[in-house]
């Protein structure tokens, strides 16, 4: 009897002594505005990040979500329509459910969509670049929201030298991508995008690249996120 109160004690000893382990697991997402340089900060911020972490932070772009959708044997064009934000009346509904018996609502895809990127949330070390992610992640714990902005101007700059546009072009690139993006956060939310969303709010004009991965990564490190 003796010495099976002395294991008991010693076993609640190193139970109390253990660290207790965390009910989720860290992400990031990264809204933007048209022109922003999300894609080079998250590879750069997944990159830093690396560098100390045990586990391997990833990038989450549109490509994984789609190739996921397959997964679940949803529509690509589908799926890219919801992402585009296309406009689809109720009757186009009825007429594609009636020319396919295997299509599903777009509500429906919606659904599924939501929880292909909380499951990824859910995983942790991830970085979440658009898709909607920060509206669908809201309210699961361990995540920071992050939107870049800019002036109109330097946005549509951006445009041009990414895709080799006239100014016009990539103005008229830059406003009807801002629309798109817009409806696409409604359509997830159904309310329009607000700045109490995110938690950081950073011009990507009046920032560099790397200063803004810096942030990003002083704020993970005081959040205990690292």
């Amino acid at each position: 009897m003796p010495l099976d109160l002395i294991q008991y004690l010693t076993k609640r000893h190193w139970e109390i002594q253990e660290p207790e382990k965390p009910d989720f697991l860290p992400f990031v997402t990264i809204s933007r505005e048209t022109g922003c340089h999300s894609i080079p900060i998250a590879k750069m911020l997944a990159e830093k990040l690396n560098t100390i972490a045990t586990k391997e932070w990833s990038m989450m772009s549109k490509e994984i979500v789609e190739e996921a959708a397959k997964k679940f044997n949803l529509s690509n064009l589908q799926v890219k329509g919801i992402f585009e934000a296309e406009d689809r009346s109720h009757i186009m509904e009825v007429l594609h459910a009636f020319e396919n018996k295997y299509y599903k609502s777009d509500n429906r895809v919606r659904k599924t969509l939501r929880e292909i990127i909380e499951s990824y949330a859910r995983e942790g070390q991830v970085i979440i670049v658009g898709r909607a992610g920060a509206i669908i992640t809201q309210k699961m714990p361990g995540g920071l929201h992050l939107r870049l902005i800019a002036p109109l101007d330097w946005r549509v700059k951006s445009i041009q030298e990414q895709l080799s546009l006239s100014r016009k072009a990539a103005l008229e690139y830059v406003k009807h991508s801002d629309e798109k993006r817009a409806k696409l956060l409604y359509d997830f939310s159904k309310k329009k995008i607000c700045d109490l969303q995110f938690d950081l709010i950073l011009n990507n004009a009046r920032i560099n690249n790397q200063e803004i991965v810096d942030m990003i990564f002083g704020l993970m490190q005081n959040r205990n996120m690292l």
